[in-house]
Parts: structure tokens; C-alpha cells; sequence
């Protein structure tokens, strides 16, 4: 069976034995998991893009998705509704509430059903380091109310960092978990901003406009420490889509553990509408440290009403200054060596504006951050001198971002588009 050990993956075990025989029965937790997780990818089709992606709305399942649908998503900011996290956990604690019916009436025996539910779902999701996150600070609430006793968002978000790190030293290196924490942070931050009075639609759309603003502002570092970019139209992207993956994974449940297709094809068209959101998200410009500068500004401002109207500014600046090129095109055909460490990457910038890059060296953001540096928005031609690891390393990741129209390789008579 698949599990984890601490952050690390794991497909299965070894053991020396001595006679083989049959194994005793499964573990019932995991049982019961596997169970349901195989049940609902049963209950998909996923050589559709949409049910695909909707498997990972569910159980965080994408080995379905599409190469080009995950760089999208990425592109995008979108790509956290496929990790599972805080919001999965809440939806699934609901509907694990309705199917339990008059047992989850009372509060304290709700709280402790929600318990068992949490600890169904982190298997089901293969406990991945967001789900991890999440499903510790929703089972402290509830551990909370079993006692009686109110805690504080910021004390559970603190034990829980505290308790899975303590845990597995591996999470502290997670990406994923450290992204997961910080966008919990800005959350946070953004219930303290006031919302303006009027009509319930409206404040939900400034409320989760803040909201947000607030996560991306706080994942910005990382992401540029971790990837050297920043979705520009992330905000925009997670207030169109969030509600498109509430109605999705709401849908999704009770449709694949019914079977019902009818359901399934309802649950897919919002998960196809997430698909086309990222599509449009993913083709605009990447933002680097001064975006993320501008981003934290932007976040700051809002929740200071007086300081709005430069909250505004800093997002026009925000938007011009990654949407516009750095720099003209040089006067002469130039050669620029980017500094990518191991490995090697070459410029060639023509009067015209067209750029091609030779070589890509080993990291994607390393390179990504050096293309930043340089003004490069786009890519006319990618040429791969060889396919050794330093030269050409992941470049399908970083291509799709810059826009590369064609791809190939020495001596090569055609072009992959």
C-alpha cells in the first residue's frame, strides 16, 4: 500500500523472509482509506482533463492531470486546490457530518466523530504535508471543544507547525508544508481587515479579494526563493476559482462514492471552468522579488483603509512593471552567458526583439531568475545541445512560463511548436 514516512513517500516494503505465506488482514484505518480512495478514482474517468483534475480536488490525487494542466495551475496560483488543504478538510468534515446523521447532533460527540473523520481523510489524501497541516489544526479545534476550551487561531496554527515539524524534521524542508503555513498565515492576517458594508455578494467577494491578497503576499517569498516567480493574476485567479472548487468537490463526494456519472459529469463542468481560469491566468507574465515587494505593500495597505489608494498605486505598478518588458531590444545582435551555476545557458538577443536560448542549465529557477535579470519575457527558440541533466534539466517546466514557441536541437531539419 502507499504511505508515508515522515515527508517521504512511500510505495512499498521489503522484508527477508523465510517462508512466504498469506499476510494478515490490513490495517482498518488504512483499509477503510484505501477503500474509499480507490472508490472514488473508480468512480472517474481520468483520461478527462476535467475528471482528472477533479480527483484532485477530492483526494489530492493528480497523476491523471496533464503535464501542461499542472504547469497551468502553477502558473496560475491555483495549483494549492490539487494539494489538499485547509478547505478540503472543512468540506469533507461536512459532508462526513450529514452521512452520520442524528449520531453527530450533539456537540461534544460531533467533535469527537470529526476526529475519526480527520484522521480518515489524511489517510485517504496520503497524508501530503498540507493535508497534514490542515487536519492538525482542525483536530485541535475540536480536541478544544471536547475539553471545552477555545483556542486561539494563532496558538493552534503554532502547536500544530511545532507538533509535525517535531514529528518529522523532514517538514521543515518541505515546500509544501511551508507554503501551506504561510498562506494559513495570511489568512489569518485577512480576518482582522474590516470589510465595507452592503450587500452580502459584495462583501464575500472583498472578503475573499483580501483574503487572497493576503496568502499571496505571504507565500511570495517562498515562491520566489523556491521557483524565482510569483503568479501576477493569482488573487483574481483564487477568487474565480474557489467557489468553482467548493461546488466541484461538494458534487464530487457523494457522485463518485454513489457511482452516479450523471453527478460526476455535474461535479467536472466547474473542474473544466478551473481548467479555462488557469489557462487565461498562466499566460500572463511572472512576477519576481520587486512583484513580491509590491505584493506584501498591496496586502499591507488593505488592511489600513487609509492607506488604500496607495495599495491601488502599487498594484498598477505591480501589473506594468511585469507586463512590460526591461529594456529595449540591443542596437547589435548580442551574446549573453547567464550565470545559471552548474551547467550552461546562452542568450542571443537580435535588434529585432527575437530571442533564442541555448541550453538551460540544471535549476528551472535559477535560470527563471536570470531570464528576470536580463528582461527576457519570452522565448523564440529553445535549442538543446544534448540531453545531459545541466543543459537541459526539467526545461519543459520553465518553457511553458516564458512562452517558448519552438524547440530543437543541432542539425535537427524541423521544430517541435
Amino acid at each position: 500500500r502507499l504511505g508515508r514516512v515522515g515527508a517521504q513517500e512511500v510505495v512499498g516494503r521489503l522484508a527477508a523472509v523465510g517462508e512466504i505465506g498469506p499476510l494478515g488482514s490490513a490495517n482498518v484505518g488504512y483499509g477503510a482509506a484505501n477503500a474509499v480512495r480507490l472508490r472514488v478514482l473508480e468512480g472517474l474517468d481520468r483520461v478527462d482533463r476535467r475528471q482528472a483534475l477533479l480527483a484532485g480536488f477530492l483526494i489530492g490525487e493528480t497523476s491523471g492531470v496533464p503535464e501542461v494542466d499542472e504547469q497551468a495551475l502553477r502558473l496560475a496560483g491555483l495549483s494549492h486546490f490539487v494539494a489538499v488543504s485547509g478547505s478540503n478538510v472543512g468540506l469533507f468534515l461536512v459532508g462526513w457530518w450529514l452521512l452520520l446523521g442524528p449520531l453527530a447532533t450533539r456537540p461534544r460527540r460531533r467533535a469527537l466523530l470529526g476526529l475519526v473523520g480527520i484522521v480518515l481523510f489524511v489517510l485517504i489524501t496520503r497524508a501530503e504535508p498540507s493535508v497534514l497541516r490542515a487536519g492538525t489544526m482542525a483536530g485541535l479545534v475540536l480536541v478544544g471543544r471536547l475539553i471545552g476550551v477555545d483556542l486561539d487561531g494563532w496558538t493552534v496554527l503554532g502547536v500544530t507547525v511545532s507538533t509535525v515539524i517535531v514529528w518529522s524534521g523532514d517538514m521543515a524542508t518541505s515546500v509544501a508544508f511551508q507554503l501551506s503555513s504561510a498562506a494559513t498565515i495570511g489568512v489569518m492576517l485577512a480576518i482582522r481587515v474590516p470589510l465595507p458594508p452592503g450587500p452580502k455578494v459584495r462583501r464575500w467577494l472583498v472578503g475573499a479579494a483580501v483574503a487572497t491578497s493576503f496568502a499571496q503576499a505571504t507565500v511570495a517569498p517562498l515562491l520566489v526563493m523556491h521557483f524565482g516567480s510569483i503568479p501576477i493574476l493569482a488573487p483574481v485567479a483564487n477568487v474565480l476559482a474557489a467557489p468553482l472548487v467548493a461546488v466541484a468537490t461538494a458534487i464530487g463526494w457523494p457522485a463518485t462514492l454513489l457511482g452516479n456519472g450523471i453527478l460526476v459529469e455535474v461535479a467536472s463542468a466547474p473542474a473544466g471552468l478551473v481548467l479555462g481560469i488557469a489557462e487565461v491566468a498562466a499566460g500572463w507574465p511572472q512576477a519576481g522579488v520587486l512583484g513580491a515587494g509590491l505584493l506584501g505593500i498591496l496586502a499591507t495597505a488593505m488592511a489600513r483603509p487609509r492607506l488604500r489608494p496607495f495599495a491601488v498605486t502599487g498594484l498598477v505598478l505591480s501589473v506594468v512593471w511585469s507586463t512590460v518588458s526591461i529594456g529595449a531590444p540591443p542596437a547589435l545582435p548580442t551574446v549573453v552567458f547567464l550565470d545559471v551555476g552548474q551547467g550552461d545557458a546562452t542568450l542571443l538577443l537580435d535588434p529585432s526583439g527575437a530571442v533564442v536560448l541555448v541550453d538551460g542549465g540544471r535549476e528551472p529557477a535559477v535560470l527563471a531568475a536570470a531570464l528576470r535579470r536580463n528582461g527576457i519575457r519570452h522565448i523564440d527558440l529553445l535549442v538543446v545541445t544534448h540531453g545531459d541533466a545541466d543543459h537541459v534539466a526539467d526545461s519543459g517546466i520553465w518553457l511553458d512560463g516564458y512562452r517558448s514557441t519552438s524547440c530543437g536541437t543541432p542539425g535537427s531539419k524541423t521544430l517541435a511548436s
